[in-house]
């Protein structure tokens, strides 16, 4: 039955009209489409081609943030009755069987909880791995782990924004993203707890090319340091996650927030310092 449920998109726009326009077009031209799409622009629409007409648009105020526009989007997908809702970033160009490979991903794996989330594999233009988007690994479950592998899956404990497929009924017994997560994290905290109402996994054969955005630049994130150190607090010391997991993810946070952009040191920091000369006593 997964794979000839309903679907309802909904699309996350960025600040520019061009690449929105290539996504709903890659959208239109899925090999199993939508039967309708959600645009959510976050502000005014940018101006420029808008791509095909058949969506609907919601405007949510900038203050709203990701984790407010994902609510606002996710609630007025989840009143269309469809049984799937797919979120999608508006910089990810979702290949033509991205859909398809979801759905039968969602399908493929059999046991008492139906599939709550699958995953698609976001790529970089250049077909790496696109770092800000790859998911919380399974590690403590090894038959859930063996058994996604059988099928050609990755069972995962949290994901990223980019193509995620959601089952609406995971959505009724979880809740929406909650609207603290004002900067980063609200993706994983959402979906480790959409993960409790079933499980999860990663499905490499759906992939999207993610463009380049603002906060993939070098310093794109630099204002809003203190939001993701709390967030990253908050979703280990809030989320359902056991200890060893909290450990384990806590270490990837910790590495996640020193790699990124530090403030430039004065010159007289980086002067190296006059030798000094030992003292009398330990001549």
């Amino acid at each position: 039955m997964t794979a000839s449920s309903p679907v309802c998109a909904v699309v996350l726009a960025g600040p520019r009209a061009e690449p929105l326009s290539a996504s709903l077009t890659a959208v239109a031209g899925q090999r199993r489409p939508p039967v309708e799409t959600i645009v959510v622009h976050v502000g005014e629409a940018a101006p420029g081609p808008a791509g095909p007409a058949t969506h609907r648009s919601l405007h949510v105020p900038p203050e709203a943030g990701t984790a407010g526009a994902c609510a606002d989007g996710v609630r007025a997908a989840r009143e269309t009755g469809a049984e799937w809702i797919w979120l999608l970033d508006g910089l990810a160009l979702p290949g033509p069987d991205a859909l398809a490979a979801l759905l039968a991903g969602a399908s493929r794996v059999s046991g008492p909880r139906a599939c709550a989330l699958a995953a698609g594999r976001i790529v970089t233009p250049g077909g790496t791995p696109h770092p800000s988007t790859l998911p919380w690994p399974v590690l403590l479950d090894k038959e859930a782990v063996l058994s996604a592998a059988a099928h050609r899956l990755v069972a995962v404990r949290a994901a990223r924004h980019g193509s995620l497929l959601v089952r609406r009924s995971a959505i009724e017994t979880e809740g929406l993203p909650r609207s603290r997560y004002r900067a980063t994290a609200d993706d994983l905290e959402w979906t480790s707890r959409l993960l409790r109402a079933g499980p999860g996994f990663l499905v490499p054969a759906s992939v999207a090319v993610r463009r380049r955005g603002e906060a993939d630049r070098p310093g794109g994130g630099a204002a809003r340091p203190w939001r993701d150190r709390r967030n990253a607090l908050d979703l280990l010391a809030r989320g359902p996650f056991s200890m060893q997991e909290r450990l384990w993810f806590g270490y990837g946070l910790a590495r996640q927030q020193g790699s990124g952009p530090r403030p430039s040191r004065s010159p007289r920091a980086t002067t190296p310092r006059a030798r000094r000369r030992p003292s009398a006593a330990w001549r």
